[in-house]
């Protein structure tokens, strides 16, 4: 076997050649129109794979709502800042409040989904952007309250990761209201039909449910009770929050082959059994959405 030899000039010209590609934080500009009762905005530099993004700020999470746009499309639409806490919590990847600057608030918009065991899935779900896109973030503040402080602070950094020649997954996030007046059978149907979105989680913001059975085209799809979905997800290691049921599609570990089509013939109807009258819920759905398959990218 022939052995060939590195001179110590080839080494250092290695070295000074080596461009770190690894996970790093992108300090990012200020936010403008940071006021109460306003709107703050802040464009981000693309052409870089966003892991997540971590706000920090003085003001109570109830007050911040969050929106992302990429390309002018909003694909984060509107959800409250305790929202991404809350998933933060549900998966186990809170951190204490004592480690936050004093005073301040942190909560993070996760993009790689940490949960998920493998790497290939964690990356899966990243903000992809490429060079020449448009990527903003929007947060509108609510009015100041009693005990807020006197003027509103709000930063972020980004956590990024290796860039990406093609897109080929948009993360998306959407708020909804359905509505559950009865206690007992109570129905929707109006979750989008579309062959490139998939669900990854839903979220209701209710503990009135007690059976779910999911319909596509009259056949059943999935069926489940509050209590095995509450069960299956401690077991993988998640903790259901107080006040909530979460449909988990994704409580394995894995993404691949696991996530829950939206699309079909005529129509998916969502059949709940409810303990109670719940009202008007909300419901947090996490979606991904295919923008090129494997083929596309090919050619």
């Amino acid at each position: 076997m022939n052995v060939v030899a590195v001179t110590p000039e080839a080494q250092a010209q290695a070295l000074a050649n080596y461009k770190y590609e690894g996970v790093k934080q992108l300090k990012l500009s200020s936010f403008s129109g940071v006021t109460y009762n306003g709107r703050s905005t802040l464009t981000i530099p693309t052409g870089q794979t966003f892991d997540s993004f971590m706000f920090n700020t003085n003001l109570p999470l109830e007050r911040l709502e969050i929106t992302f746009r990429l390309n002018s499309n909003a694909f984060i639409s509107g959800i409250p800042a305790t929202f991404f806490r809350t998933l933060e919590q549900y998966k186990q990847l809170d951190v204490p409040a004592a480690l936050a600057p004093q005073g301040e608030q942190v909560f993070i918009v996760s993009f790689a989904d940490l949960s998920l065991k493998l790497k290939d899935g964690q990356q899966l779900t990243s903000l992809v952007t490429m060079l020449g896109e448009s990527l903003q973030i929007q947060v509108d503040i609510a009015a100041k309250q009693d005990g807020d402080p006197d003027s509103p602070t709000l930063e972020v950094i980004a956590e990024t990761n290796k860039p990406q020649a093609v897109r080929m997954y948009l993360p998306r996030l959407e708020r909804l209201q359905i509505d559950m007046p009865a206690q007992g059978t109570n129905t929707f149907n109006t979750l989008p039909n579309d062959m490139k979105r998939s669900i990854r989680r839903m979220h209701f913001m209710t503990d009135a449910i007690e059976e779910l059975e999911i319909k596509r085209d009259d056949n059943v799809a999935y069926e489940t009770t509050a209590w095995r979905e509450r069960y299956m997800a401690n077991r993988n290691d998640l903790m259901w929050q107080d006040g909530m049921f979460h449909l988990d599609f994704l409580m394995r570990g894995f993404i691949r082959n696991e996530m829950f089509p939206t699309a079909r013939a005529k129509e998916l109807l969502f059949t709940f059994k409810t303990k109670k009258p719940a009202g008007s819920v909300t419901v947090i759905t996490e979606y991904l959405d295919v923008e090129r398959t494997a083929a596309q990218v090919k050619g």
